[in-house]
């Protein structure tokens, strides 16, 4: 989770296990909707293809499928309509849920995730949003950069490919629509993002046992 510096809103990333990972604006009454959706209400037919079917990992070589395997089984439970799945959330009064800003297809296990607010990198960052990885199996540790539209609510994008605002990749770990927003490789599992106060990028890395500081050439 990460308050965006200018608004004062709250953003998570939610990791999708195998599938649509997501990052989303957190407002009073937030429901997310798992584990009934995942991803954009729209893609709940995929969202549930790729829950109830086995693949090889194409990195580790192992088989697997959803979580709900061990903690909700069967995934054949997952609802088979946006309407459905509306319908069968647990809502408390004043709840209300809400839709992704941004997914990807298959999982790319983001971990921390955090804003740039200052203008130590450049304007052309401005105060943005950077989100870390949680595995290795993505560019030995990814780093991806989001712009926020001008009303801060949701995700900009310059690829027409994500105009959708989700990535559709091919399979876990994999960068496909995601290659504009790569700005940086080999950060390890990264657990914090934070401003320094020369407004420079600190990257902690946990595997690496290191901290990273991103600054403008």
């Amino acid at each position: 989770m990460a308050f965006d510096p200018i608004s004062g809103r709250l953003w998570e990333e939610e990791n999708g296990d195998d599938s649509f990972t997501e990052l989303n604006l957190v407002e009073p009454g937030f429901n997310s909707g798992w584990v009934q959706i995942q991803g954009p209400p729209e893609r709940i037919a995929k969202y549930k293809a790729i829950k109830t079917s086995t693949a090889v990992d194409p990195v580790t070589g192992s088989v697997y499928f959803g979580l709900q395997q061990a903690r909700w089984p069967p995934p054949t439970n997952i609802a088979d309509s946006p309407e459905q799945a509306l319908s069968r959330l647990f809502i408390l009064p004043g709840a209300r849920y809400s839709a992704p800003e941004f997914s990807w297809k298959f999982e790319v296990a983001p971990g921390a995730i955090g804003f740039v607010d200052d203008n130590g990198l450049g304007a052309q960052f401005g105060v943005d949003l950077f989100v870390g990885a949680a595995r290795t199996f993505l560019a030995g540790g990814n780093l991806f950069h989001f712009n926020l539209t001008g009303n801060r609510r949701t995700i900009g994008v310059d690829d027409p490919r994500l105009e959708d605002r989700v990535a559709d990749n091919n399979h876990k770990f994999d960068i496909t629509e995601s290659e504009t927003l790569l700005i940086g490789i080999n950060f390890g599992i990264v657990t914090d993002l934070e401003t320094s106060p020369n407004g420079n990028l600190v990257v902690v890395s946990l595997d690496q046992g290191a901290i990273h500081e991103i600054s403008r050439r």
